[in-house]
């Protein structure tokens, strides 16, 4: 089996945390790889 992926605008979050505040996650964006297809998907 592979390693995971995330392709260009999946949606993320971070597992980080400033003291209770947790961080804010958001769409990858651009550059990424546009060579590469995870499901027909850059």
């Amino acid at each position: 089996m592979g390693q995971p992926a995330a392709r260009l605008t999946d949606m993320h979050t971070c597992p980080m945390a400033t003291g209770p505040v947790p961080h804010v996650g958001g769409p990858i964006v651009a550059p990424g790889a546009p060579t590469v297809l995870t499901g027909d998907l850059p």
